[in-house]
């Protein structure tokens, strides 16, 4: 499958703004975070604008992934048939950041991805 190069930015920035609404950031406070505008985060999730390494990087920092996780299910996915991530996931992900033991919320994400994998 040959994706375009707007398609995979589409895909990261979807991956972004998953990851700062799972933790309950809001655009300016990640913008803040890592020193960028809220406009442009704004960018970087809708795809308009490509996240440099280095940014990707702090986003990784940020969220405790891997640079992976902004790449899983890239392959299945193309601009014309990208089904959005189900609310129900959504609002999971959300509460996870609000459990007080981190070692808690690590093992949920760990299972999520289990399951998301088909490994579980």
């Amino acid at each position: 499958m040959n994706l375009t190069t707007q398609e995979i930015d589409r895909h990261v920035g979807a991956k972004l703004r998953f990851l700062r609404e799972a933790n309950g950031l809001s655009q300016a406070c990640l913008a803040n975070k890592v020193g960028v505008t809220s406009q442009q985060i704004q960018k970087y999730e809708h795809g308009s604008n490509r996240i440099s390494a280095s940014k990707l990087w702090q986003f990784c920092d940020s969220f405790h992934v891997t640079p992976n996780d902004f790449f899983d299910g890239l392959e299945n996915s193309t601009s014309k048939n990208q089904t959005p991530i189900p609310r129900k996931v959504a609002e999971t992900a959300m509460h996870l950041h609000q459990l007080p033991d981190s070692g808690i919320k690590q093992n949920m994400l760990e299972l999520i991805r289990l399951c998301k994998s088909g490994n579980a």
